[in-house]
């Protein structure tokens, strides 16, 4: 006879956004088992095979939304499929930890830039050089303002 981890005490109808049919916005409806938990002994909605828990989306909305992170804008994918941009960006988050999680830094000993160029005195990125560039262009922008005051209505200030 196996134990029993829960005792389910009653049903809840939960919900989860699917993905769409055509042009209309799909949805899972479904009563989930409420189980107390002897460990905690507290009131909790069992977890579903289709959803992690409390994320309100299916599995499967979850991985088009992550595709689609690959190569988008949080703002545009929300607006493609009529949801908020804090829930998409939730959904990001929860996979980009679990991710992170999985890596193992302290195993980072060392950057390749020490190992490969054991002579660098000086390295640069590109971000930062474009960085240095950009500022360098706003000081000139703001100083011809200073000087040449019918810049100013021209949309060239900085």
């Amino acid at each position: 006879m196996r134990p029993k981890r829960h005792e389910s005490l009653c049903t809840s109808e939960a919900t989860w956004r699917h993905l769409n049919f055509f042009q209309h916005e799909a949805g899972l409806t479904a009563r989930v088992p409420r189980i107390s938990s002897p460990e905690c002994g507290l009131l909790k909605l069992q977890s579903v095979p289709r959803a992690y828990r409390d994320s309100g989306f299916t599995l499967l909305f979850e991985a088009m939304i992550m595709l689609m992170a690959r190569s988008m804008a949080v703002k545009t994918i929300a607006t493609i499929v009529g949801e908020h941009d804090t829930r998409i960006w939730r959904i990001v988050h929860h996979y980009v930890d679990q991710a992170r999680a999985k890596e193992d830094y302290p195993a980072v000993t060392s950057s390749g830039i020490g190992s490969y160029f054991v002579n660098a005195q000086l390295s640069c990125d590109k971000f930062h050089v474009m960085q240095i560039i950009n500022n360098a262009v706003d000081e000139v922008r703001r100083q011809e303002q200073k000087e040449r005051p019918e810049l100013k209505k021209t949309g060239i200030s900085g």
